[in-house]
């Protein structure tokens, strides 16, 4: 099955005004001009066009599938619960929560950084996690484990989005990142992890 006619498919689940789905047709058919070329390029095959009023809306509907799969992939393959919350981490969480003072605030956060979150109850268990976040089109999945489960997850994804939605990674905008010394971008913001003892 084409890419674009499994993003119809995907909307066509969604929406049921044929109307509504003749006017999406069009939109996606329609493609775009580009001003260096000063020519219109359809991208029918591609999807819906960047920056188009009506992308957000199809890139919800459409990667709401992916949302569902990493969800229950989440669940099934990387630690979500085993380990306690600390108690300690806790308090200062509620202290820092209940504090109007920002100087407090900083104090108590510099305690958090230096306290772990999470208590090892099982160590027979893998200390991995998964986070993964989406807004509109752009998504990113945060790996605690190693190199190579990062890569799995990025293959993975890539297999998901052609079979089930019609759509594949830009593996030129995809990079893998070590959050420990790499700053990654994500929004047009630059996120990078805060030491514990900044400098």
């Amino acid at each position: 099955m084409d890419h674009h006619k499994i993003i119809l498919t995907r909307i066509k689940s969604k929406i049921g005004d044929s109307k509504i789905i003749e006017l999406i047709t069009k939109f996606i058919k329609a493609g775009y001009i580009d001003p260096v070329k000063n020519k219109t390029l359809v991208s029918y095959n591609l999807g819906t066009p960047q920056g188009g009023m009506l992308s957000p809306l199809l890139a919800n509907i459409v990667l709401h599938e992916l949302d569902k799969f990493m969800d229950n992939y989440t669940k099934q393959n990387f630690l979500k619960e085993g380990n306690k919350i600390n108690s300690i981490y806790t308090k200062l969480a509620r202290q820092r929560g209940g504090s109007i003072d920002p100087v407090e605030r900083v104090k108590i956060l510099r305690k958090m950084r230096l306290t772990r979150r999470t208590l090892i109850t099982d160590p027979n268990l893998p200390l991995k996690r998964i986070e993964y976040i989406r807004y509109a089109d752009d998504f990113i999945v945060l790996v605690s484990g190693s190199i190579q489960d990062a890569k799995n997850i990025q293959q993975l994804i890539n297999n998901f989005l052609k079979s089930n939605c019609g759509l594949e990674l830009n593996m030129e905008k995809s990079v893998i990142s070590n959050m420990l010394n790499e700053k990654w971008s994500f929004l047009g913001a630059d996120i990078r992890k805060l030491r514990a003892k900044p400098e």
